[in-house]
């Protein structure tokens, strides 16, 4: 059974000019083999300013101190985020009809 990793903030989605722009989502769960990065979003008004990034490696010290891989999936056409991921140390593992499947394991590069 997969859970919400503590400290896990889910805000939805809504309508940016209804109501204040919030500078990130993201949505990690964790069962017993695996942590999963499930959803990772960063407002398009703070994007390019390392919030993403910071998100990412704080999920990353969460799975290294856990002896945990941290898992992940990015679409195909968001080639951006993957080289993101894959300067971050995580690797390529898979790939369906619209995703890569992404993972990492060990030492963040």
């Amino acid at each position: 059974m997969r859970t919400a990793h503590p400290g896990t903030r889910r805000v939805p989605a809504t309508d940016h000019k209804k109501v204040p722009a919030t500078p990130f989502l993201i949505q990690v769960l964790e069962d017993a083999e695996s942590i999963d990065l499930r959803e990772i979003q960063v407002h398009p008004d703070h994007q390019g300013k390392q919030l993403g990034q910071t998100l990412i490696r704080d999920a990353i010290q969460r799975a290294t101190a856990s002896g945990k891989p941290l898992v992940l999936s990015t679409g195909l056409k968001n080639l951006r985020a993957k080289a993101l991921y894959e300067r971050l140390g995580f690797t390529v593992t898979g790939q369906s009809a619209t995703h890569f499947h992404i993972c990492f394991v060990g030492e963040e590069a």
